[in-house]
């Protein structure tokens, strides 16, 4: 799986109430640490608006009176310099999956997701699910 925004998700620690570990990139130097599942995904998405791709159907409502939105240039414009290799010689203390989000319509993602130890590839319809599948993969270790 070869894409511009794949993400490698190291996952270190994972019990009932916590699962931890750290978010690489094909652009950044340094891991990004996160705290829990939500935690991942919000900081995926947070990437995904920040190399404005895949770029989003619907601008995201909030509480705040005035947000702009503005175009931002997309990792395809930019030219930075991708290493898929960085992203796949990574790993998790408990399991190690590389996501490609392909999509993000209907103010969610579709795409598809890798578990790198076993060697499986599923694709998923929403966030929920992609979470519900990590949940269940990282379960299936215990």
């Amino acid at each position: 799986m070869y894409a511009p925004n794949l993400i490698c998700v190291c996952v270190d620690q994972f019990s009932e109430q916590t699962c931890q570990g750290r978010l690489y990139t094909q652009y950044d130097a340094e891991p990004l640490p996160f705290l829990s599942l939500i935690d991942m995904t919000l900081q995926m998405d947070h990437f995904y608006d920040e190399w404005d791709f895949p770029q989003s159907s619907t601008i995201p409502r909030t509480f705040r009176k005035s947000v702009e939105f503005t175009r931002r240039q997309s990792i395809l414009e930019s030219g930075r310099p991708m290493d898929h290799a960085r992203v796949y010689s990574q790993s998790g203390e408990n399991a190690t999956f590389v996501i490609r989000v392909k999509y993000r319509q209907n103010a969610t993602w579709q795409g598809e997701i890798v578990w790198l130890e076993k060697s499986l590839r599923t694709s998923f319809r929403s966030a929920l699910e992609l979470l519900r599948i990590l949940q269940d993969a990282l379960e299936s270790l215990n």
